[in-house]
């Protein structure tokens, strides 16, 4: 399998116990090597949903992700995880695009 695409992993850390009130953590950001495959999964209710998935070689973390398009500047750009899978050599990530309709003419 190659990995031949570039993602970027986000963590956003959890506040901590800071004298000041304006603290906000900075979320940290990860470079690493993955494959990224678009595909449809079909659920036994007959629902059908346009994902990408994201395969990282490794055990990673990460709250959101941004692909080849990333830009910190650009909030658009980051994806929200909807699962994740853990294997013995890889990560997996799942990012829902959208439900798949059909027209029935």
């Amino acid at each position: 399998m190659r990995y031949d695409h570039t993602v970027y992993l986000i963590n956003k850390p959890l506040a901590t116990d800071d004298d000041d009130l304006d603290y906000s953590p900075k979320p940290t950001v990860q470079k690493a090597k993955a494959n990224v495959k678009r595909t449809n999964i079909s659920f036994a209710s007959g629902e059908m949903y346009d994902i990408t998935i994201v395969r990282v070689f490794g055990q990673y973390d990460a709250d959101s992700i941004g692909l080849d398009d990333y830009d910190p500047a650009d909030p658009t750009t980051v994806h929200k995880i909807q699962k994740v899978g853990r294997h013995l050599q890889h990560t997996d990530f799942y990012i829902a695009n959208g439900e798949v309709t059909f027209n029935a003419k």
